[in-house]
């Protein structure tokens, strides 16, 4: 049987450095695209399963009762982390008076209007 001087086999076989760094880097790229890929693919399910007691919530008789709803659809639900950080955000301060008109259109001398002859 003859041997294949196109195969994967012989390029490794009689490869320089060159060849075998540009093997390597593409094995780890692979290796790497391979896990994102799956790891998207879990976060992908889990959200999807967070998101089918979203119906739940809003059936719920009260707030209290539709985040607890969210949370027994999964205790690391996004769902459910956002219901209760909303319902315990409360203002902290009133916001600074704001100045009308702003500074930037308040008339200076560079802005002013010509005087008229």
């Amino acid at each position: 049987m003859q041997e294949n001087s196109f195969g994967f086999a012989h390029v490794l076989a009689n490869g320089d450095g060159v060849s075998w760094t540009v093997t390597v880097i593409l094995a780890l790229m692979s290796l790497a695209s391979w896990y994102l890929i799956l790891a998207k693919t879990l976060d992908w399910w889990r959200m999807r399963r967070a998101a089918r007691a979203v119906g739940a919530f809003w059936s719920a008789g009260s707030v209290g009762e539709g985040i607890e709803r969210l949370r027994a659809a999964g205790s690391a639900s996004p769902y459910a982390q956002l219901a209760s950080q909303a319902t315990s955000a409360t203002p902290t301060a009133k916001p600074p008076p704001v100045a009308w008109p702003p500074a930037s259109t308040r008339r200076s001398r560079w802005n002013a209007p010509c005087a008229s002859n």
